[in-house]
């Protein structure tokens, strides 16, 4: 217990030696919100209810910020998601041209939104897949940012002690993977990589904004976060196979732009990716492979006027020493279409976000309704639909997974 609470008296001792030069101001805000997703394929059972209680505390001065925020997660499905969880806790400083964030964040960068091939610090919640919004999904991580900004141009460090990882969904939940029939899966927290410095994560990225271009180049030292599963044999007849999940080291160098011309933003982010870890259809030790790859994306932001926002985005993995045995094909396709219109003053949001993955034949697609019904008060309702044509893609455990959604969210 000691050592989970030793960085908070670390953050807070600090906090107070750079606060007590000014005095500081405290807002404290947050929201309700309750989601409730009943099946339609299922005979009517809820494959989601759960509430949510978040609390955000900013501390502030002119020069530094100390920052908290906090889910209490009611689920009433799996109880195991009955939980608290510290989103973010940082102390935030800035003097002159450089700035510091220490302690949990959320990093984000780069120009794809949804599709990350840059932007792999901070870890991925899918525990319900892809049923959250994309920024409820974001995970925070332990670490240290520093920025240096001078005229149109911006120098990151990004430190990260102690890895974190996607989190998966709970096996015989309604969003449970079936890796293969009749295999158990070990407790994955064993298999994460030991706390040294090592394994740590280190990044540098520099952005330029000219007039009309934005642009950034960006180098990683990191994890794949995304688990691999290694087979193993039964010890004895009596004994059960078993799968260890396990994962990667991944190294990337990056560059990324954004350019608007009128009533379009055009914008592309691209990866080359140093010894990959890929799956084999090999057995043994040499169930994966290293090698590299080229991930690319292009997209496009349309917004015509009358609240009108058009959004496609398309990537492609590119395995480049490919063989036969992987488990997955050499070039690995997904995109994203976003269609919103806002109308009633503003007041009523409809939109149409489709997740889509070529390469299976695959997508998943969200249709929302969002009535703002004070500045407070949103009440949503949608349909999630998953279309998936092959046995052996992702969506495809999700075929059956269409569901009717209602929520109802209020702000403070």
């Amino acid at each position: 217990m000691m050592n989970k609470l030793l960085p908070l008296i670390l953050l807070l001792g600090l906090s107070s030696a750079l606060f007590s030069q000014d005095k500081p101001k405290m807002r404290f805000q947050g929201f309700l919100d309750s989601y409730h997703a009943l099946g339609v394929e299922n005979d009517g059972d809820f494959l989601s209810s759960r509430s949510r209680f978040r609390g955000e505390l900013l501390y502030y001065t002119p020069a530094s910020k100390l920052f908290f925020s906090v889910n209490y997660f009611q689920n009433y499905i799996v109880d195991d998601l009955s939980e608290i969880m510290i989103r973010e806790a940082y102390l935030y400083h800035r003097h002159k041209n450089w700035s510091m964030w220490l302690g949990r964040q959320i990093i984000t960068f780069g120009q794809s939104d949804g599709l990350p091939i840059t932007d792999l610090i901070s870890p991925l919640d899918l525990v319900e897949f892809l049923a959250r919004d994309y920024d409820d999904i974001r995970m925070g991580v332990d670490g240290v940012r520093l920025n240096y900004s001078k005229n149109n141009m911006n120098l990151d460090m990004f430190f990260v002690p102690v890895s974190q990882f996607n989190r998966l969904p709970i096996p015989n939940t309604p969003w449970g993977v079936d890796l293969v029939d009749g295999l158990t899966t070990d407790d994955y927290v064993n298999q994460l990589p030991e706390k040294n410095i090592k394994n740590s994560e280190l990044g540098f990225r520099s952005s330029f904004y000219k007039k009309g271009l934005d642009f950034s180049f960006t180098v990683l030292h990191t994890w794949d976060k995304q688990a691999l599963f290694l087979f193993n044999a039964p010890i004895s007849p009596i004994d059960r196979p078993t799968i260890d999940i396990v994962y990667h080291r991944l190294n990337l160098a990056s560059f990324d732009f954004a350019k608007p011309i009128k009533k379009i933003v055009l914008k592309g982010e691209f990866s080359y990716y140093f010894d990959k870890t890929y799956q084999t259809n090999i057995t043994g030790n040499d169930q994966f492979r290293k090698t590299n790859a080229i991930n690319g994306m292009l997209g496009l932001d349309y917004m015509p006027g009358k609240e009108w926002l058009f959004a496609v985005q398309y990537q492609n993995e590119h395995i480049l020493d490919y063989s036969d045995n992987y488990l997955v094909k050499q070039d690995n396709q997904f995109g994203t279409v976003l269609i919103s219109k806002k109308v009633m003053r503003n007041t009523l949001l409809l939109s149409s976000q489709a997740f889509l993955r070529f390469t299976e034949k695959a997508a998943f697609n969200r249709l929302t309704i969002d009535y703002t019904l004070t500045n407070e008060i949103h009440v949503s309702t949608g349909y999630d639909l998953f279309i998936a044509k092959k046995a052996d893609g992702l969506f495809y455990q999700y075929k059956d997974n269409d569901e009717i959604w209602v929520k109802f969210k209020y702000s403070f």
